[in-house]
């Protein structure tokens, strides 16, 4: 331990050896067989560059204060290299860790554009459909407008058809109690036998065969139809009396059968019994 201390204090008093290099190259463990200078030279060679030049400069004692104070200047501007090239090095990673995080939001930013340009094509797609489903339906009103006409001439066929037999029942009634009630009868009976006929068996007569086609389907359809026309078209279009089809008719069989009463007589059992028959016929409904 003596023979350690000694070589230390030769080498820092003697020989000028700063003590931080005797620290770092541990010159204290050196044994006897190697010389304290190529002991402290290895050291040397083994440090870094930067480390020899930064303590020959800061602890070696130097002949002159001129050349020291220039030592010192280099040392100064080595320093400030060396800090530009770290700045630089620290400013080239701060661009490319923005580099990455731009490239990041925008591969991000990507991914959610995407989906939205995809959902606005449903959308603008949905809204397309949504439309044309909506011209689809104006069209279907339209062209229930345009057989409105039709329908019109279906009502009328079948007023017609019930005013021929009210004014046959009201001649049938007028007649009652006289001689020719049983021609009244006879006439009507006639006069329904052949409605029916025609009604079934006259499918040659074209005239016919379409008014049997137009009452069928009026009485299918008619009230349906005259309900869309209402709901879709309102009062701007021209609208289906409904009223004039069912009510003007539960009227008129009305007059007709308020003579009626608890005690009737089998006439007139019978001829009620005709005109509901007729009126089932027909397919209107008398409350």
């Amino acid at each position: 331990m003596g023979f350690m201390l000694r070589d230390w204090l030769d080498l820092s008093l003697n020989h000028s050896v700063p003590s931080s290099l005797l620290i770092l190259s541990r010159a204290f463990t050196v044994s006897g067989k190697v010389r304290p200078e190529e002991a402290v030279q290895a050291t040397l060679s083994s440090l870094p560059d930067e480390v020899v030049d930064t303590v020959g400069i800061t602890a070696l004692p130097s002949e002159d204060s001129v050349s020291e104070r220039r030592r010192k200047l280099e040392y100064l501007e080595m320093q400030e290299e060396l800090i530009k090239e770290e700045e630089e090095k620290e400013e080239e990673e701060q661009a490319k860790i923005k580099e990455t995080v731009v490239s990041q939001e925008d591969l991000a930013l990507k991914e959610m554009t995407i989906p939205t340009a995809r959902e606005a094509q449903e959308q603008a797609r949905a809204r397309a459909v949504e439309k044309q489903e909506q011209l689809c339906e104006l069209s279907r009103a339209l062209a229930v407008l345009a057989s409105a006409s039709s329908v019109s001439r279906e009502r009328e066929e079948f007023l017609r058809l019930v005013n021929k037999e009210i004014e046959l029942y009201n001649s049938m009634v007028e007649k009652e109690g006289t001689d020719g009630e049983k021609e009244a009868m006879e006439a009507y009976r006639a006069a329904r036998d052949e409605s029916d006929h025609a009604a079934k068996v006259a499918v040659g007569d074209e005239v016919s065969s379409a008014l049997i086609d137009r009452v069928d389907a009026m009485l299918q359809n008619l009230e349906k139809e005259i309900d869309d026309v209402d709901a879709k078209i309102g009062d701007r279009w021209r609208l289906l009396d409904r009223d004039l089809s069912a009510q003007g008719i539960a009227c008129s069989i009305a007059g007709c059968s308020c003579t009626w009463s608890s005690d009737s007589s089998p006439l007139e059992e019978m001829e009620k019994s005709s005109i509901f028959h007729v009126l089932f016929v027909l397919g209107v409904v008398v409350k």
